[in-house]
């Protein structure tokens, strides 16, 4: 019997438009053991759903990350909940479409 998919979103930072999350999603898809992957600039969220025996979180947040976005982790390595402060969404947006 095959895995059942995991599925996570992850707050990411840096997106400003569409072609930011295209960008993203492009590259999440790109990522052996994705089912799906779909990418919300209005929600700074990143849903993906994959086969956990063949990727893990810390490898998505990775390709995020390698194509120049981020994705805010709690101390300790956990991921944020949805909860966004002012100061993040600022941050973000001052940037561009790229984290510095």
């Amino acid at each position: 019997m095959p895995n059942a998919p995991e599925a996570v979103s992850l707050p990411v930072v840096g997106m400003t438009c569409a072609a930011c999350a295209a960008n993203i999603e492009r590259a999440l898809k790109k990522l052996p053991g994705i089912g799906d992957a779909g990418v919300n600039c209005a929600t700074n969220r990143a849903a993906v759903t994959f086969d956990h025996s063949v990727l893990d979180v810390p490898a998505i947040v990775e390709a995020i990350r390698d194509v120049g976005y981020d994705v805010i982790v709690r101390p300790g390595g956990h991921m944020t909940d949805g909860i966004w402060p002012a100061a993040i969404r600022r941050a973000s947006s001052i940037d561009g479409c790229r984290v510095l």
